[in-house]
């Protein structure tokens, strides 16, 4: 195909060469609905979709997360009770499933089946398009009231139950805080899975007008990844997609944000925990919010030059940031919260550790901020630069499948890291280009790092310590 070609009413956008895995990038968009398709075509045999919505988080109800559940309980040409089930027990796929994140909900499958893929391909398509949304299914999913035992009224449903698994986490809830302070003021500050005193305020009505507005075609982005023809996979798309709408409705439009207060210097906060670790196992942060707006042009060396510095001051024990709090004593070890958020419109990070006293507290701030100062009076040692370049170098190269889920997973994530804000989807899958591009601008100015270190940290305002606390009274 080739660019403002026209096959089935899908006009090539654009098609470009991605050596990085010897694939062919072809987008495109229908003319009549709206709907977009990138298709990244190579020779691998595993093929995979993925259906995407832009659907930012009004509140914090979790109407994204429990549509995500309801649409895959019956639809038009499949009126099953759960088919998503039965295609677990009975397909042959390497993955099938679907998520919700702030601003987007993905479902996607793959196969090594060629047959197998487009029995797939089918079902999710009438699933997220032509859903059946009875009530049934929200009281199942969303919410509603049983008597227990001793008949008690109490509240039940799938993702009700869900999300209260996930607020008896402690580290989830430190890292839903964590990122609450770095983006108030945005919609990423609500909780896109639904928080549970939150959930019950749902109504079935407020889900089905969700649908109407969000699952429409202008509003879609289906990934595909593969050796199906392109053409072959159009004429499904046409069949069983847009061939059956009689519009497009629009694209959503993601709210912007009122970053007008300044974030708080300090914000204290409590999460789950029993008795035994009352007096310990808190979570103290620094979280910095990167940039209030990444523009298109500057996403590729944005995501690649925070991924690189985060690495390089905290990826591991031995890193120079990670290292000096480390040598402090103020807390038992770095948290799992530490590193950087750059999947966002407004990307963030945090250097976090676990069991500081709270008579330490006040000084960790003073400490991160005094090693990130030495490092740029010092300068980034050639052994950490060194280290960090030849894991990121690797990193870029290595085909992963992590947890045996397919590689295209991961070029999925990346490409939505663009699309899903208007850029190429293409932008931040062909990375080893940029990263000899960052080496070289490195090279030709050696501060390089330091003055990168130095704008989004120490001269950045947007910056507040958390600490988060477990309560057996939470």
């Amino acid at each position: 195909m080739k660019k403002n070609d026209i096959y089935k009413g899908f006009k090539v956008l654009e098609t470009v060469d991605v050596p990085d895995y010897m694939a062919t990038g072809i987008w495109l968009r229908h003319e009549r609905t709206g709907l977009e398709v990138f298709h990244l075509l190579n020779d691998d045999a595993e093929n995979l979709f993925a259906f995407t919505f832009r659907t930012p988080s009004e509140d914090s109800t979790g109407l994204a997360h429990v549509l995500e559940h309801s649409v895959l309980c019956g639809s038009e040409r499949y009126p099953l009770k759960d088919p998503f089930l039965q295609l677990t027990n009975q397909s042959v796929n390497t993955f099938l499933n679907a998520y919700t994140a702030s601003e987007h909900t993905v479902f996607p499958a793959s196969s090594l089946v060629k047959a197998d893929y487009f029995n797939l391909f089918s079902v999710y398509a009438d699933a997220v398009f032509f859903p059946l949304l009875k009530e049934e299914i929200f009281l199942q999913e969303c919410h509603r009231v049983e008597l227990d035992v001793q008949g008690k009224p109490n509240i039940q449903g799938v993702v009700y139950n869900e999300m209260k698994g996930n607020y008896s986490s402690f580290e989830n809830v430190a890292s839903d805080e964590i990122e609450r302070v770095a983006l108030a003021g945005s919609n990423y500050a609500y909780d896109s899975g639904g928080d549970p005193e939150c959930i019950p305020q749902m109504t079935v009505e407020q889900l089905r007008a969700f649908h109407k507005k969000y699952y429409c075609a202008a509003n879609c982005l289906v990934f595909l990844y593969g050796n199906i023809p392109t053409e072959e996979q159009l004429d499904f798309l046409e069949e069983n997609v847009t061939s059956r709408l009689s519009d497009g409705g629009k694209p959503a439009e993601l709210p912007e944000p009122d970053f007008s207060k300044p974030m708080p210097s300090s914000v204290r906060a409590f999460g789950p925990a029993d008795e035994s670790t009352l007096e310990d196992g808190n979570v103290v942060s620094l979280v910095w919010r990167l940039s209030d707006d990444i523009k298109k042009e500057d996403i590729v060396d944005f995501s690649l030059q925070m991924s690189f510095i985060d690495e390089l001051l905290w990826g591991e024990d031995s890193s120079p940031v990670a290292r000096d709090l480390l040598a402090t004593g103020l807390g038992a070890d770095i948290a799992p919260q530490t590193g950087a958020d750059l999947h966002t419109r407004f990307p963030s990070t945090c250097f976090a550790m676990h069991d500081v006293e709270k008579s330490n507290e006040r000084y960790f701030k003073q400490a991160v901020f005094d090693s990130l100062r030495k490092l740029c009076e010092e300068g980034v040692s050639p052994d950490d630069f060194e280290r960090v370049s030849m894991a990121y170098d690797f990193n870029i190269r290595e085909v992963k499948r992590p947890n045996g889920n397919p590689f295209s997973l991961s070029l999925l994530r990346r490409v939505l890291s663009s699309w899903i804000f208007g850029a190429e989807p293409w932008k931040l899958i062909s990375h080893r280009q940029a990263f000899e591009q960052f080496k070289k601008k490195i090279a030709e100015h050696p501060r390089y790092i330091e003055e990168l270190v130095r704008r989004y940290f120490l001269d950045n305002k947007r910056v507040s310590l958390v600490t988060v606390t477990p309560s057996a009274s939470w």
